[in-house]
């Protein structure tokens, strides 16, 4: 064998084999982006993977205190901007001695809503996406989103939504990060996962 490899069994009698190690749940990617005005992450979803997990930490704005942190599917490694985004995402803030429900229920939108992020760094917001099968050319997208952190510099949120992209069934090669308000957009660390059935 080589480097990294294992010794695989093959059954009663069956000589051993050696084999390279293999996992149902791997990383893909592991980057950060800086005063971005978008982040695309395309071109890492194969028909090795059924799922996939994004996870966003250190996020923030360069402007536009408490705006919505958005995200677009790709399809071709371009952004699919039309009006064809269904979107529920709920969340609850905590300001001061006070806590307010805020919800979103968007269809036909041209985006969707991932949470609150506020301007500054010393108060990120993170993010966790699941990706449901993205290759498949049979039934609508899906995204399950949730997050926590501070939408303002004043008050702290948590939320969660779900969405998907109901025009057509074509497969998606990624997705597109930005701000609805079009300020640059800071995300510390951006790490993608691929999950095996």
């Amino acid at each position: 064998g080589t480097s990294g490899d294992f010794l695989k069994t093959q059954g009663t009698g069956a000589n051993p084999v050696w084999a390279g190690a293999s996992s149902d749940f791997v990383k893909l990617l592991s980057t950060s982006a800086s005063a971005s005005a978008s982040i695309a992450i395309d071109g890492y979803f194969t028909t090795d993977y059924d799922r996939y997990m994004l996870f966003l930490g250190g996020c923030f704005f360069s402007a536009h205190n408490d705006s919505v942190f958005s995200l677009r599917y790709n399809y071709g490694g371009a952004a699919l901007t039309g009006s064809n985004y269904v979107n529920m995402f709920e969340s609850h803030q905590k300001v001061s001695g006070s806590i307010s429900e805020r919800q979103l229920s968007e269809w036909n939108n041209d985006k969707i809503s991932l949470g609150y992020c506020s301007n500054a760094v010393t108060h990120p917001a993170v993010f966790q996406c699941t990706i449901w099968d993205p290759l498949n050319t049979t039934s609508y997208k899906l995204i399950t989103t949730n997050g926590v952190g501070y939408g303002t510099t004043s008050g702290i949120s948590v939320g969660g939504g779900c969405c998907a992209w109901i025009v057509d069934t074509n497969p998606i090669s990624g997705i597109t990060l930005y701000s609805e308000n079009g300020a640059d957009v800071t995300v510390s660390k951006i790490v993608l996962y691929g999950l095996k059935d």
